[in-house]
C-alpha cells in the first residue's frame, strides 16, 4: 500500500512540474512570436504539407518594403477593424524599428529552412535568375517567407504584423495580418494586401 501511494505521489509532482513548466514555456512572448508566424504559415500553406518552406532569418521590415505605404495600411486597419485594439497597434509600430534575427524556433508541420537576408540579397545581386538558382537550393520549396516583428495587445490575444511571400519574380505578395488568439491557437482575423504581382 506505502508502495503505491508512493508511486501515486511521484507521478502526481511529475504532472504538476510538467504543467508548470509547459505553462511557462507557453506564455514565453519568445514562444507566443514563434506561436503566431507557425500558425500563419499554417494556414496559409496548409494545402502543400509535402513542400518546404524558407524563412528569412531576419525580422523587421519584409525586403522591399515601402514603410510609407505601410504606415498609410495601418491607417486603413484602424478604420476598416474596430476590434484592432490601440495597444496592438502601438506596439506593432515599436517593434517595427527593431530587427531581431530567427531562430529555427517554429511549430510546423512543414519542414522549414532559416536563409539569411545576407545570402538571399546575394542570391538577386545583379542576376536575371535569382529565382531559378534558389530553386535549384531549395527544389521543393513553395518560396521564400519574410515577417515584420509583432504588435501584441495588453492581453496578448491579438497580432499584428507584415507578411511578405515569394517564389518568383512574378509570384510575390505583401500582405498586414490581424490576428486573434482562439483556444491557444492564433487565427487570422483580417487580412490586407499591400502588393501582389
Amino acid at each position: 500500500m506505502k508502495k503505491l501511494l508512493f508511486s501515486a505521489l511521484i507521478i502526481i509532482i511529475i504532472i504538476v512540474l510538467s504543467m508548470f513548466f509547459y505553462e511557462r514555456n507557453y506564455l514565453n512572448p519568445v514562444n507566443e512570436k514563434y506561436r503566431v508566424y507557425s500558425d500563419l504559415i499554417e494556414s496559409r500553406f496548409n494545402d502543400v504539407k509535402e513542400k518546404s518552406i524558407v524563412i528569412m532569418d531576419s525580422e523587421g521590415w519584409p525586403l522591399g518594403s515601402d514603410k510609407t505605404s505601410m504606415e498609410e495600411i495601418l491607417e486603413t486597419y484602424k478604420k476598416v477593424i474596430p476590434e484592432l485594439e490601440l495597444s496592438t497597434v502601438k506596439d506593432y509600430e515599436l517593434n517595427i524599428q527593431k530587427n531581431v534575427v530567427l531562430e529555427s524556433n517554429f511549430h510546423l508541420t512543414h519542414k522549414y529552412y532559416i536563409y539569411t537576408n545576407d545570402k538571399f540579397k546575394a542570391l538577386f545581386n545583379n542576376n536575371q535568375n535569382g529565382w531559378g538558382q534558389f530553386h535549384e537550393l531549395y527544389p521543393d520549396s513553395i518560396g521564400v517567407i519574410s515577417f515584420s516583428n509583432i504588435g501584441f495587445n495588453e492581453k496578448k490575444d491579438q497580432a499584428l504584423l507584415c507578411y511578405e511571400f515569394g517564389s518568383n519574380y512574378l509570384a510575390t505578395d505583401k500582405c498586414i495580418y490581424f490576428l486573434v488568439k482562439i483556444k491557444n491557437h492564433w487565427v487570422i482575423k483580417k487580412s490586407l494586401i499591400c502588393e501582389m504581382s
